[in-house]
């Protein structure tokens, strides 16, 4: 019988709750790592069902256990199913079990067959075992390098580098891999050698030296190279690390400076005279020829410290992308120079002129600001989405990023145009509102929110669809749509108020035709 009252549950229910969440937990224990393996395992013929049994009970001696792997029916079925138990993989320090999966693994084309029906890093709960050996991580690494070297963000390799045995053969093909997490991962490996070390020795990248000067494997000659470092938090890593792990290691200078020469190609040297500090509001002030003739860095930090209109001007055109990005960044540059910008052939300049100066004059039409032959591919982009007449949803979220960013400017180009027959195109058919997430649905989205929406436009937004909500009737130029929306049930009550604040406004402004 339900309870009709507040009161807390006796002991008795909480223990057949108790009871009810302890099954689930078996059922769905490591997020239903069991229940996959069972669903995978239950292919398998009868022979490698008990085999496999046998191995995760811990009932075969490690020899059986790799006969029975070499005699196994369905190795790749079988591998497939152990590495459901991926919690289970990760933590095991069973041997017997470690070294059936691996010679699983090295049967045949497993490995191949499982890079084709994996999706997602199918060695990953091997790699974060500790307990492998260096074979089975190289083996990994072999099996797997094709696959990282097409990831853009190195993560399995991060993964994989970290290992306490990483073989030195691939930390060393993964060194030159500029990858910051991976190379501060090599710079403390256990196995890292002598020549890795005097690579980020001579590292011109502070955050690689510090990394080495951390490392708790370090050799105390990499160390010592270390005490003359250029930054002083460098040298105090060093220093410590030095203390630590040698407290009757002599630190003279004598051994300091014979370490530094045998490890590091070109010594800092400090200099006699100081670096004067740069100031760039004196820069901007010493003359435009002055200026042109310092190096990209200190260009670019003029660029936020002058507000004279023809620096700006002559950085817009620097040589330095840098720069131009940063002329490109700065609200109080004049339009005419942000146009330039907005034409740029870095697309970043290009957008961040180009929502600089719609941020300034939101009526401004988009004509006015790109190039014919940006218009064109624009307006062609534009034309095949609404030829594709694309109705997934969620459509941005499935561009890559470049894509994304070019999408975004589409809808820059959508939602500034005054070219009528644009504006048509993107509303032309529609007869419901598309799903939100459509591709048809963000180009709506843009154009109701045009300062330069023609009358037909506008009427086929606001009386037809009824999108958009207020913003389309404060951006509308057509008294004779906004008359058409009065009607009682035309508009939501809410926006009643709106239309009639926008019609009041466009006839006192005299455009009532």
């Amino acid at each position: 019988m339900p309870k009709t009252t507040d009161a807390p549950p006796s002991p008795e229910e909480l223990a057949e709750l108790e009871a009810l969440f302890k099954g689930m937990d078996a059922h769905f224990s490591e997020s239903g790592e069991r229940r996959r393996f069972m669903q995978s395992a239950s292919g398998l013929n009868e022979s490698d069902q008990v085999l496999l049994q046998s191995v995760l009970a811990g009932k075969l001696a490690h020899d059986a256990a790799l006969a029975g792997a070499a005699a196994a029916h369905s190795p790749l079925r079988m591998v497939n199913a152990l590495l459901e138990l991926e919690t289970k993989i990760r933590r095991s320090k069973d041997k017997v079990l470690l070294d059936f999966i691996f010679a699983l693994l090295q049967s045949g084309r497993v490995a191949e067959g499982l890079n084709r029906t994996w999706f997602f890093a199918w060695e990953l709960s091997l790699v974060l075992n500790k307990n492998l050996t260096p074979e089975q991580v190289r083996f990994i690494w072999h099996s797997r390098k094709d696959r990282y070297a097409k990831e853009l963000v190195p993560t399995s390799a991060r993964v994989l580098i970290k290992h306490p045995q990483c073989p030195l053969d691939v930390l060393e093909v993964l060194l030159p891999v500029d990858d910051p997490m991976l190379r501060k991962s090599i710079a403390m490996h256990p196995n890292a050698s002598a020549e890795i070390a005097r690579f980020f020795l001579n590292s011109q990248r502070k955050p690689e030296r510090l990394n080495l000067a951390l490392s708790r494997h370090a050799t105390s000659e990499a160390l010592l190279s270390l005490l003359r470092d250029k930054h002083d938090e460098v040298s105090r890593a060093a220093r410590k690390n030095l203390a630590q792990r040698f407290p009757a290691l002599q630190v003279t200078d004598g051994a300091i400076q014979a370490a530094i020469e045998k490890n590091i190609a070109k010594p800092y040297v400090k200099p006699a005279v100081p670096k004067p500090v740069f100031n760039p509001w004196e820069a901007a002030r010493a003359g435009h020829a002055a200026v042109l003739a310092l190096d990209s860095t200190q260009r670019k930090r003029v660029v936020t410290a002058t507000d004279d209109p023809e620096l700006s001007r002559l950085l817009a055109a620097d040589r330095s992308t840098a720069v131009r990005r940063e002329v490109a960044k700065r609200g109080s540059v004049d339009l005419d120079v942000l146009k330039v910008l907005a034409q740029d052939p870095d697309a970043e300049t290009s957008d961040l002129a180009l929502n600089r100066i719609l941020r300034r004059t939101p009526d401004i039409p988009i004509e006015d600001v790109l190039g014919a032959e940006a218009l064109d591919a624009a307006y062609r982009e534009i034309a095949q989405l609404v030829a594709r007449n694309s109705q997934g949803e969620d459509y941005e979220e499935s561009l890559s990023p470049p894509q994304q960013r070019d999408f975004a400017r589409l809808r820059l180009v959508v939602e500034h145009t005054n070219n009528p027959l644009i504006q048509l195109m993107i509303v032309k058919g529609l007869e419901v509102i598309p799903p939100v997430g459509s591709a048809r649905w963000y180009l709506l989205g843009s154009l109701s929110r045009s300062w330069n929406l023609s009358e037909a436009a506008s009427r086929k937004i606001l009386v037809d669809l009824k999108f958009g909500g207020f913003i389309p009737i404060q951006h509308c130029h057509s008294p004779a749509v906004l008359r058409e929306l009065l009607v009682p049930g035309a508009v939501a009550s809410h926006n009643l108020s709106t239309v009639q604040e926008r019609l009041a406004e466009l006839v006192a402004r005299g455009l009532d035709a």
